[in-house]
């Protein structure tokens, strides 16, 4: 993940504890560790950036940069959760989530 990417992640975070929605940050491609890249263990590979509870839905979010390219198997793990019943965006700007929150807290349960 870029630095630009990171930064994005980071003010997407801040807005929805703002908001005081529950999120979390998932780093599913793992962690480098003083110069190793460690595998995260239990978490599926193409697992979105942030986690969420809107108003009792479930959410994904995909972070990416304006040029950045959504892998295949993020896709599918989106497709995943939208087959459960839950909601998925891929978000380039703090404002794009805004918009995609919004239409969430929107639908009826």
């Amino acid at each position: 993940m870029s630095q630009l990417e990171t930064g994005i992640v980071n003010s997407c975070m801040e807005w929805l504890q703002w908001r005081k929605i529950p999120s979390v940050r998932v780093y599913a491609g793992g962690l480098n560790r003083e110069g190793r890249y460690i595998r995260q263990r239990h978490v599926e590979p193409g697992t979105s950036d942030i986690l969420a509870c809107v108003k009792g839905r479930f959410v994904a979010v995909e972070v990416k940069t304006e040029p950045g390219k959504v892998s295949e198997v993020q896709l599918r793990w989106m497709q995943s959760i939208i087959d459960h019943g839950g909601e998925a965006a891929v978000v380039r700007s703090v404002y794009d989530l805004e918009k995609f929150i919004s239409e969430v807290e929107k639908k009826p349960r």
